[in-house]
């Protein structure tokens, strides 16, 4: 790379933009050891071609492939500290200690059968283990509680990740094609409009869509906003020596460096002391507190600098790769996937950079968050049926599992199941009042795309079944906005032991649901709080639910989603949009963005992660 640097001041012919990414690429690998679970190997397909099988059967195989290798994802001090205080309030809440020790007595007298199963995502495995030292109340560094309870196997990767199955990738790309229709449309949208493009009826996308009027205008909004974020960091990295953070290694105590570490009103075992101890626990509080801000890499936070080891050039980067892969200057068509990501980047920087006060980054944040909230909905499925039915294949693995821990929990022999069972031979010799109760907890963590889908699945019933949640949960979660960090489900299992064995009613299900960390990231105070647990259904038949979720994987095995059903939409769009049109007396076509003229005014071209 030396070589290549010296030859291309030598020979101006050299690509000048190729050396610049080489070099920031060298800059990354030197500053940040890339090693343990946060390395990610991907291989994604772009291009498909039909080849026949050795049965003579048609089938579709790759002919184009992404080669990602990539570093990061990490979970930050903050979100470590968020799972930890979730594991301690679920503990708690779900399983109430009444005396003698509750949940954890049973854990440690082998009573309490806990699996925790993850994705491979490094993030979602280190979040499983931080909730898990909240839950146990364990001591110590997340590594060995990773490894001795956390599980990641081929059949939890299957479940829990993407499958990677083609006609789920179809059948969202066709959602991203409609939803890039209606944001590029330059035209503010009526109240019809608006009910006509989200016909599943989910009133929090039709709220968002009704404060952007004209999507369109809005987008444009936000690259301006975007622009004016990269010319001021563009303003502070002339202002810095760059030479200062470009060659240095970066610490492990520097990179854990963020608000996690500032965030001092966090306990594992908060209590309510009574007014005798209160003193005594105050002056442990602050001892501790002490001890923290002692122990943190920087005792004051550098205003000049952002967190987690993160130099300006590359806050400057990423800022200037969304601006330049938002929008198309060509064809004056914005790319809304990349909404998501805006909207990661700015609620990470509200968070972690704050005292770095870059100007309009609020406003940003605030414009972002609405868009996002009428598009990511939107990605998993535009009509009931197609959020039933991409619902269902991405994640069948999931709902299997789930029936059939409903199933196992249901029956007589309570041991199925558990690798560990106290030995009831010496019971004579043991303190313990109930030696046959039996508590059996599965966990399992995953990513965004499993939550929205599984959400869609319990809302919306297959094959006219009664729904598994309450009317009024069903209006509560339409207005719910996003589903953030530590977004939860719950299904609880009850027993009603005085009931016949034969009786349907002897096993009742609940259903919880929580949207996570939903507190705007610049408000100030405690940040490591989730949204309390709402219930869906707090009287449900197993079997009624266990239906419904084979219903879903019965769906889940037929032929993806009917593609006509875009079309259909926007055939009614168009001809709501006529109708208002011709009142209007305005010449202009709903839909029509595929000519590279789209747009009503052109935006000028301004030079220049997951």
């Amino acid at each position: 790379l030396d070589s290549y640097h010296s030859n291309t001041e030598e020979n101006q012919s050299f690509d000048i933009e190729t050396i610049s990414k080489f070099l920031q690429i060298r800059h990354v690998l030197e500053r940040w050891e890339i090693s343990g679970i946060n390395r990610k190997l991907q291989l994604k397909p772009h291009a498909w071609v039909p080849i026949d099988d050795s049965l003579g059967k048609s089938k579709e195989k790759a002919s184009e492939l992404e080669l990602i290798l990539k570093w990061g994802g990490e979970l930050t001090k903050l979100g470590e500290r968020q799972a930890m205080e979730l594991g301690d309030n679920f503990r708690k809440s779900i399983y109430p200690d009444v005396g003698n020790g509750g949940l954890l007595r049973l854990h440690s007298t082998f009573r309490h059968d806990l699996k925790i199963k993850t994705s491979d995502e490094g993030r979602v495995m280190k979040t499983a283990a931080a909730f898990a030292k909240g839950f146990l109340e364990l001591e110590g560094d997340l590594t060995p509680i990773l490894v001795s309870l956390v599980h990641k196997e081929k059949s939890s990767g299957m479940m829990l990740d993407q499958s990677g199955n083609i006609n789920i990738k179809k059948d969202m790309a066709d959602c991203k094609a409609y939803i890039k229709k209606l944001m590029n449309t330059d035209k503010e949208m009526t109240d019809d409009a608006i009910r006509l493009s989200v016909p599943a009826g989910q009133e929090s996308v039709r709220e968002a869509l009704r404060k952007l009027k004209n999507p369109y205008e809005r987008l444009k909004e936000l690259l301006k906003l975007i622009w004016n974020i990269v010319m001021q960091l563009e303003e502070r990295v002339q202002q810095s020596d760059i030479e200062d953070f470009s060659n240095d290694k970066v610490r492990r105590e520097e990179q854990d460096y963020d608000r996690g570490q500032v965030e001092i009103k966090f306990s594992t075992r908060r209590q309510d002391p009574d007014e005798e101890n209160q003193g005594k626990f105050r002056q442990t509080e602050l001892k501790t507190n002490r001890v923290l801000r002692a122990n943190s890499f920087l005792l004051e936070w550098d205003p000049k600098k952002p967190a987690r080891g993160e130099t300006l050039l590359l806050m400057l980067d990423r800022w200037k790769n969304l601006h330049r892969e938002i929008y198309d200057e060509k064809t004056r068509l914005f790319d809304v996937t990349k909404v998501p990501d805006v909207h990661d980047n700015a609620r990470y920087d509200c968070l972690h950079n704050f005292r770095l006060n870059i100007k309009g980054m609020d406003e940003l944040y605030d414009l972002v968050k609405v868009l996002a909230d009428c598009i990511v909905p939107q990605e998993y499925g535009i009509t009931v049926e197609e959020k039933q039915t991409i619902g269902s294949k991405m994640c069948s693995a999931l709902l299997e599992k789930i029936r059939m821990d409903l199933i196992i929990s249901r029956r007589a022999n309570d041991s199925e199941d558990m690798l560990y069972n106290l030995d009831l031979s010496h019971a004579d010799d043991l303190p313990i009042n109930s030696l046959g109760r039996r508590v059996r907890t599965r966990l399992y963590f995953t990513s965004e795309s499993h939550l929205h889908t599984l959400l869609n699945v319990l809302r919306h019933p297959i094959n006219d079944r009664s729904p598994v949640i309450t009317n009024q949960a069903l209006q509560l979660i339409s207005h719910t906005k996003e589903v953030c960090y530590l977004t939860s489900f719950v299904i609880r299992l009850f027993e009603n032991i005085e009931a016949k064995k034969d009786d349907k009613n002897r096993f009742r299900v609940e259903i919880l649901f929580s949207p996570g960390v939903v507190k705007h990231p610049l408000l100030p105070d405690d940040h490591l709080h989730t949204a309390p647990l709402i219930t869906l259904n707090k009287n449900l038949n197993s079997y009624e639910l266990e239906g419904s979720l084979e219903a879903a994987m019965n769906l889940a095995a037929k032929p993806h989603v009917d593609k006509s059903a875009h079309e259909r939409e926007e055939v009614l769009l168009r001809q709501q949009l006529a109708e208002q049109m011709m009142m209007e007396a305005v010449p202009e076509t709903f839909f029509d963005c595929s000519s590279e003229n789209c747009g009503s005014e052109a935006i000028i071209e301004i030079a220049d992660p997951e």
